[in-house]
């Protein structure tokens, strides 16, 4: 029997290279990764009040990985960040105007991705491969959780 691995490895190769062409034809090069789902989550979000302790939840990423995402991100003229009314070291996070044009052509670029990724398969095949995943994700998670007081304790020198 073949290893679901293996296809899975092979899978993501081959859609990260699918991808990144597409990325480039619609001009998302730089929406690669967090920062297009950043732009995405306020894009679809433009009401909430969002900090950059909403982006290490949302993307569930470190303090500093949001930190210099953020900076990057307001660098690419995508975000504006803007400090707290109430508590000055809180700082908000609000799309620009080339932000939300970028959401708009990176929505684009989503449909246009899922109608090639999910052409000739059923729906009721993409809930079951929905389904599979989530487990999958479920068990590496409750995994890692299990293992993580296994781990070796660091020395403090």
């Amino acid at each position: 029997m073949d290893s679901p691995i293996q296809h899975m490895r092979s899978f993501i190769n081959h859609l990260e290279q699918f991808l990144d062409r597409n990325a480039k034809e619609y001009g998302m090069e730089h929406l690669a990764g967090p920062q297009g789902h950043l732009v995405m989550y306020l894009y679809k979000h433009p009401s909430d009040s969002f900090s950059i302790k909403d982006v290490e939840t949302v993307l569930r990423i470190s303090k500093s990985v949001a930190s210099n995402l953020v900076k990057r991100m307001e660098k690419n003229g995508f975000i504006s960040i803007q400090p707290s009314e109430k508590d000055k070291r809180v700082k908000h996070i609000f799309l620009t105007e080339l932000g939300n044009e970028k959401a708009k052509v990176f929505e684009e670029f989503l449909e246009h991705t899922h109608k090639i990724m999910m052409a000739d398969i059923s729906d009721d095949d993409i809930k079951t491969a929905v389904r599979v995943i989530k487990t999958l994700a479920k068990n590496i998670h409750f995994d890692l959780l299990e293992d993580s007081h296994k781990l070796p304790k660091t020395k403090k020198e």
